[in-house]
């Protein structure tokens, strides 16, 4: 057949080596090879010669696998049902595997949490607690991750974790508000972008009118992006960056403005605020139109483009709230 071997092999062994290789692509297609197969030679990563079928002849499964019906192997109604379920069933598996990751994470951290209160490392403990809380977050413990957060504030007080970003937020979505306030009352000096839109979502629900449009004027001149974006919660619901990145982003673009926005995911659901959205819509519409959309020198391209691609959609939720409240 035109098969090379190399010389170092008896010709016993050369042919159990090309059995192997047609039984190998066999196995990966379903039928035979067509009888006129023609072959040409080729070499492995060893340098071995072997055959290769040429255009007519065998093909590689990838390329079956894509055009099942130009190998004339058909796949029947039957076998693709079973092709989608088989899929589902792995990405089941992907999101179970994932959460139990996140749960052993969760018994790590908590396991070295009691060591680093015992040692009386504070500021450790504080870094622990609120790593831990974020993985509660991704888990959906709120309570579990508030009451952690907490411990984080008290074991540091000047919070260098950043305890605080986390907690307020979370907060207002367990309709706490006047936990929420006086965590922003104590933090009243920092005015981070989401502490002013904890403060903002705060003041929907409690201030009255007046202080409700200082708030929302002082969060507009923070980062307009981010409350055009938390205004239009249903087109803002989709966006955000890793956090990762939060140390270079500039403050008030739309980078800083996408790593915040996470934390407010669905907040017109959250006790005390229903309807809150209309109110931030009309407000928004009732400033002067921003028309540039590339952000500030150090936003990211990703980031930018995010913006960009959504910035229309958020107007027109912004419009279509502002009629139905009217």
């Amino acid at each position: 057949m035109g098969v090379i071997f190399s010389p170092s092999r008896t010709d016993e062994e050369a042919m159990r080596q090309k059995q192997r290789y047609v039984d190998n692509c066999n196995a990966w297609r379903p039928g035979s090879a067509p009888s006129g197969a023609s072959e040409r030679v080729g070499r492995s990563p060893r340098g071995m010669k072997f055959a290769t079928a040429s255009a007519g002849g065998l093909r590689s499964a990838s390329s079956t696998a894509r055009h099942p019906k130009r190998h004339g192997n058909a796949i029947s109604k039957q076998e693709r049902k079973l092709e989608k379920k088989t899929h589902k069933e792995i990405t089941l598996s992907k999101a179970v595997h994932s959460g139990k990751a996140e749960s052993l994470r969760l018994k790590r951290l908590t396991t070295l949490l009691e060591r680093q209160e015992a040692s009386g490392d504070r500021s450790a403990a504080a870094a622990t607690a609120t790593a831990a809380a974020d993985v509660q977050l991704t888990l959906l413990q709120h309570e579990a991750a508030a009451k952690l957060l907490f411990r984080a504030l008290e074991l540091c007080p000047p919070d260098d974790s950043k305890a605080r970003t986390r907690l307020a937020p979370l907060l207002l979505r367990l309709g706490r508000a006047e936990e929420a306030h006086a965590l922003l009352t104590h933090w009243a000096a920092d005015h981070s972008l989401v502490l002013e839109l904890a403060r903002l979502l705060l003041a929907l629900e409690v201030a009255p009118s007046e202080l409700k449009v200082q708030v929302f004027k002082s969060a507009f001149v923070a980062n307009w992006h981010a409350v055009v974006l938390l205004a239009a919660s249903d087109t803002g619901a989709g966006l955000g960056l890793a956090a990762a990145s939060d140390e270079r982003a500039p403050e008030g673009g739309i980078e800083e403005a996408l790593l915040a926005l996470p934390s407010f995911r669905g907040w017109p659901s959250w006790p005390g605020l229903q309807g809150g959205n209309a109110w931030l819509a009309a407000a928004v519409l009732s400033e002067p139109p921003r028309t540039n959309t590339n952000g500030l020198a150090g936003d990211g391209r990703k980031a930018v483009e995010q913006f960009k691609a959504a910035f229309m959609p958020a107007f027109e939720e912004l419009q279509r709230l502002a009629v139905e409240s009217a």
